[in-house]
């Protein structure tokens, strides 16, 4: 087997290493303002401030538990994403609170899945994964509550879990197709008498 071919078979083999998941949210980032999204007394807009990147964002100043904790109700931006039945995903967003008593939830699928204080401060990048769905359909639901400042979300991704490996699974990949480089190499000169 020659070099070429070798690393031809570990470029293959890393490949994975290398493929990003496909985002199942339409117009993750908002730069499309409500397209794509159903809104209840949030505020979707173009303004860097409350945006993680572009200028896109949805921002609640929504006060009281009422805002975040009943599916369909309160102050919530939600869409119905297409999915596979018996496929994990994994969602991330960013929220950014300018209130000490900011707080979001997140349904997933009907299902409360985190009811969380957010704190005062920079954007912070908020991830839950293991998410299974129940048909070809699931309803993703952020609600946000900030008692009169202002809470945001932005870059809003749902990807299938597992589609992107673990750093340490690419370099192990790496490292094994380079000692059989090398042990290829070596029986290769070995054999042709110069070892």
């Amino acid at each position: 087997m020659t070099i070429a071919r070798i690393v031809f078979t570990a470029l293959l083999c890393a490949l994975p290493c290398w493929a990003q998941g496909v985002n199942i949210v339409q117009n993750t980032g908002l730069e499309l303002g409500t397209q794509d999204w159903h809104i209840n007394s949030i505020i979707v807009g173009r303004n860097a401030t409350w945006a993680h990147t572009g200028l896109g964002a949805a921002r609640s100043s929504c006060a009281g538990t009422a805002c975040i904790d009943t599916l369909g109700q309160g102050s919530f931006l939600s869409q119905v994403l297409p999915a596979s039945y018996g496929e994990q995903y994994e969602l991330s967003f960013w929220v950014r609170n300018t209130s000490s008593a900011g707080e979001f939830s997140v349904f997933w699928d009907g299902v409360m899945i985190a009811d969380q204080l957010s704190p005062i401060g920079p954007m912070l990048n908020y991830r839950y994964s293991g998410l299974a769905v129940s048909g070809s359909a699931v309803l993703l639901e952020l609600h946000g509550r900030a008692d009169g400042a202002v809470i945001s979300f932005d870059d809003i991704v749902v990807q299938q879990a597992g589609m992107v490996p673990e750093p340490l699974t690419c370099v192990m990949l790496c490292a094994g197709a380079g000692v059989l480089a090398l042990a290829l190499r070596r029986r290769e000169r070995w054999a042709s008498g110069l070892d």
